[in-house]
């Protein structure tokens, strides 16, 4: 019965020997095609890495051309933009000249009168009785004060606003227009440090009030502080405002108002300039650098012309454009030009 046994497990032997070979057969193939295939592939991929630089380097072409065509295409609309501008700035058909003579700085709603710019009396503007003037709603402490005939729509519309916040007609105009030797009286009894043309009220452009009776009220608070709030949408700016007096050598005051006109008492207001500040600040610009700025709808550009030191300065304005032209009393011209 051993002998069965024994010639199964000589078959068993011979059967693991060939699967052995079959499966080392299989290796070996497979090791060969592995093979092959690496040494196909190391053989294709510098071509293939080649092939693909190129292609970068054509994109990269491409998109540079793009990037170029587009830039080209900005420079094009920017240098356009910039031709535009230039036209409008330097070709003559763009702008015109208007010649002033040289007193003409002393002049304009933007002049700073004080003791070391005193007033020039040649140039006087209109002035109007505002007695004869007025609306009936507000006061006169004297029926003879006068002001510019330039500013009395302005000023009557102010104060018919203020009327019609405050329902009192209790504001009282105590001071406006004075002449040289009124003012050097007032100074020689001391009620003012300013001497006999250095005074503003010399312009014709400004005023000062108070509430009568004092019962009724206060510029300083409450209904009536709306006067120093809302004089900027009229052209009225404090012309002494708080923390200025190292600059305007007055002290501050509630009751002294000015008028400048559009935009400027709304940028000054803005930018708490008193005059003397925002005159500095309107020479930082000129025709070609001008500060625009747009105020209840309308656009304006703001530039200075420094005066010739004698004779004629020719003020250079767009050509058909509106504008107002003031001198600063001292070295040049405040050019506003309504943009639209």
């Amino acid at each position: 019965m051993g002998k069965p046994v024994k010639v199964k497990k000589d078959n068993y032997n011979f059967i693991n020997i060939i699967a052995v070979i079959a499966c080392l057969s299989v290796i070996v193939v497979i090791l060969t095609v592995l093979f092959a295939s690496y040494i196909f592939d190391k053989t294709s991929e510098p071509a293939g890495e080649q092939s693909r630089v190129e292609s970068s380097a054509e994109d990269s072409s491409a998109a540079s051309s793009e990037d170029e065509g587009s830039d080209q295409s900005e420079d094009s609309s920017e240098s356009d933009t910039v031709s535009d501008t230039s036209s409008e700035v330097s070709d003559p058909g763009g702008y015109v000249y208007v010649p002033f003579e040289f007193n003409a700085i002393h002049s304009g709603d933007l002049i700073v009168v004080n003791n070391d710019y005193q007033y020039d009396f040649n140039q006087n503007a209109p002035l109007v009785s505002i007695y004869e003037n007025r609306t009936g709603n507000y006061k006169l402490i004297d029926g003879s004060l006068k002001i510019s005939s330039s500013i009395i729509t302005s000023l009557n519309e102010m104060l018919d606003g203020l009327y019609g916040a405050v329902g009192s007609n209790s504001l009282t105009l105590t001071v406006a227009y004075r002449d040289s030797a009124e003012q050097q009286a007032v100074y020689d009894q001391g009620k003012d440090t300013a001497i006999g043309g250095g005074s503003d009220l010399h312009t014709g452009l400004s005023f000062k009030c108070t509430v009568y009776p004092s019962s009724d009220g206060s510029l300083t608070e409450g209904k009536f502080l709306w006067l120093a709030e809302n004089c900027k949408y009229y052209g009225f700016v404090l012309r002494y405002p708080e923390g200025k007096t190292s600059i305007t050598d007055y002290d501050a005051s509630p009751n002294f108002f000015r008028y400048v006109g559009k935009p400027h008492a709304y940028l000054m207001t803005l930018n708490q300039y008193c005059l003397e500040e925002y005159i500095d600040f309107c020479r930082r610009f000129s025709y070609e650098n001008q500060y625009k700025v747009e105020y209840d709808g309308v656009k304006y550009a703001i530039y200075y012309c420094e005066a010739a030191s004698s004779g004629i300065t020719q003020v250079k304005i767009p050509e058909g454009a509106e504008y107002t032209v003031s001198g600063d009393n001292s070295s040049g011209f405040i050019v506003t030009v309504t943009l639209s």
